[in-house]
């Protein structure tokens, strides 16, 4: 029969342990190594995303304070543009209302009878169309030959002339005449 050697068998189940162990210590400390760095990675994650969360809230704060800023802004812009619109026709208002009354003054100066004028239209062109009653044909002639002898008239056509049909002794004109452009200058 064959001997046992109970020490032997010990020794193998010994030293088999000690290499289990080994092997087991060094895969305990790799994977707490390994637990370490997750929980730093995890660490430093969250404190990127907490730097991140406040640097989102920095910036929306900073987009609210611009948004605010271009509305207030869009507002002025707003009334702005309405005020240099009304400037403007303000000015085209006056630069009309003085050429209209340099050409009213000099028909004015030009009429030796009274006429009463009752529409009056001109062109850009310089063609003035006007409309209006006198109290005689004479009268009526009268005119014609003052707007005539203007330097600033040419062409002065009398058009149509009518008796007024409502009882009373005048008479309606149409002429129409051509004016110097000089007239619708301002001085």
């Amino acid at each position: 029969m064959e001997e046992i050697n109970l020490l032997q068998t010990r020794s193998k189940i010994l030293s088999t342990t000690h290499a289990w162990e080994r092997q087991s210590s060094l895969v305990i400390s790799i994977l707490s190594v390994i637990l370490v760095l997750l929980l730093l990675a995890g660490g430093g994650l969250m404190f990127m995303k907490s730097n991140v969360t406040s640097q989102i809230d920095v910036i929306n704060q900073s987009n609210t304070n611009l948004q605010t800023q271009i509305t207030s802004t869009q507002a002025s812009l707003e009334e702005a543009k309405i005020f240099q619109a009304q400037m403007e026709n303000v000015e085209a208002l006056l630069e009309r209302h003085i050429s209209i009354g340099s050409l009213m003054s000099e028909i004015e100066r030009m009429t030796y009878r009274q006429a009463k004028y009752l529409t009056l239209a001109a062109g850009n062109d310089g063609l003035v169309h006007v409309e209006g009653q006198a109290a005689s044909y004479a009268d009526l002639g009268r005119l014609l030959l003052g707007l005539s002898t203007s330097s600033n008239f040419s062409d002065v056509k009398l058009l149509s002339t009518v008796p007024a049909n409502d009882g009373t002794r005048v008479y309606g004109f149409v002429i129409e005449l051509r004016v110097a452009p000089t007239v619708f200058t301002n001085k």
